[in-house]
């Protein structure tokens, strides 16, 4: 479980570095945490064996297992999942803990007049720690929107607080013997899953998912027998046990992020021209340029030139700077890229009425573009302008 553990906050704190930049994953756009409860349905399917085969290897004549053929119980579980848009579309890269708590105290084996012959009770709770992808149905992270999933992970379970106790009785019902086991051990599984977000905010939202998880293997631990009545324990060698979390879950729960959604890439920068502004005449929104000859050679070179050093503060991650700039270079020409661009810088710094603003203006001299007109509009449902 240490080792688990490590690898968990190695693995996160890993995937988190990539929010500083683009990677060969593809244009990162936002961090996220899940943690969500439910059910599952466990197999089990080696551990009832083991029960039946015993029943029926038993010296007791008529005995009889009284099994199930599966056990519910409950699922906890916590997901970092890290966005990427790509040519493709948005998908991510998660890194999953699922807890899985279960317990079987029903199970026995019988004498023919139906008195327990033994009574189990055993605690089969497990742990287990996958890394997998995600592909989203949208082709971009927005509030506002369910926004749907497929996704499988591969990772290792180990045991958890498991044990296996028998209580052994006789004809007369009473209870002589008791075998109690701890087994340990680790296996491996894959685990693959669909499921849905809905994000009130960049900060908040609720999260539904459902699949079918493959997990098997053997867990083995040293057994100790106690005689009612008797003194001490009898320990006896390694005791082995199958067991089998495959099956159905399903959980929901509460997602949470702290930063804010990179979503639309923004296109490689022009390069600038020759002779680059050094000066710092050129200020943040609110400050004015004198009216410009857009057809003029030396305000188109001005044009780039503010272009430029509002991609370079863009990429910096100074929005409001790019912000300035972008809208300095509009007083000189208006294009439908650099609306988008101011509109993408006043996003970052929750300037929502200015986002909307040169969204629309964008739209108007782009109309074609659905896909934008789609993310707009959620976005205007829920920040309300």
């Amino acid at each position: 479980m240490r080792r688990a553990g490590i690898a968990l906050v190695f693995l996160i704190a890993f995937i988190s570095t990539l929010k500083s930049s683009d990677s060969l994953f593809g244009h990162h756009v936002k961090n996220t945490f899940e943690l969500t409860g439910g059910g599952a349905i466990t197999s089990m399917s080696g551990y009832f064996k083991e029960i039946k085969n015993r029943a029926e290897g038993s010296y007791v004549s008529g005995a009889e297992a009284a099994i199930g053929s599966e056990i519910f119980g409950g699922n906890f579980n916590i997901t970092f999942n890290s966005f990427f848009a790509s040519d493709e579309g948005l998908w991510s890269f998660y890194v999953t803990n699922h807890y899985f708590a279960v317990n079987d105290s029903e199970s026995s084996i019988n004498y023919s007049n139906g008195q327990a012959m033994i009574k189990y009770n055993s605690g089969l709770s497990a742990d287990y720690i996958g890394i997998g992808a995600r592909k989203y149905t949208l082709e971009q992270w927005v509030p506002g929107s369910f926004n749907m999933y497929f996704g499988a992970d591969i990772g290792i379970g180990t045991s958890i607080n498991t044990s296996f106790l028998e209580e052994h009785y006789n004809e007369d019902g009473i209870k002589y013997k008791e075998i109690f086991t701890s087994p340990n051990g680790m296996v491996y599984g894959l685990n693959a899953e669909a499921g849905g977000s809905y994000w009130f905010d960049e900060n908040f939202g609720l999260v539904v998912k459902g699949g079918y998880r493959f997990i098997q293997g053997r867990f083995t631990g040293t057994y100790y027998e106690k005689i009612i009545g008797g003194n001490g324990y009898l320990t006896g060698e390694g005791s082995s046990y199958d067991v089998d979390y495959s099956g159905p879950f399903i959980t929901a729960g509460l997602a949470f992020s702290f930063d804010s959604a990179r979503n639309m890439e923004i296109k490689k920068k022009e390069k600038p021209a020759a002779a680059v502004r050094t000066d710092s005449s050129v200020g943040l929104p609110g400050e004015s340029l004198p009216e410009a000859d857009i057809g003029s050679g030396r305000n188109l070179m001005e044009y780039e030139q503010l272009a430029a050093q509002g991609n370079a503060a863009y990429e910096r991650s100074d929005f409001l700077r790019a912000a300035g700039y972008f809208e300095q270079a509009l007083r000189i020409k208006e294009t439908p890229e650099m609306y988008r661009q101011a509109a993408m810088s006043y996003y970052h710094i929750k300037n929502h009425a200015k986002t909307v603003e040169n969204f629309e203006k964008y739209m108007e001299m782009k109309p074609e573009d659905i896909r934008t007109r789609e993310w707009v509009d959620a976005y205007k449902r829920s920040t309300g302008f």
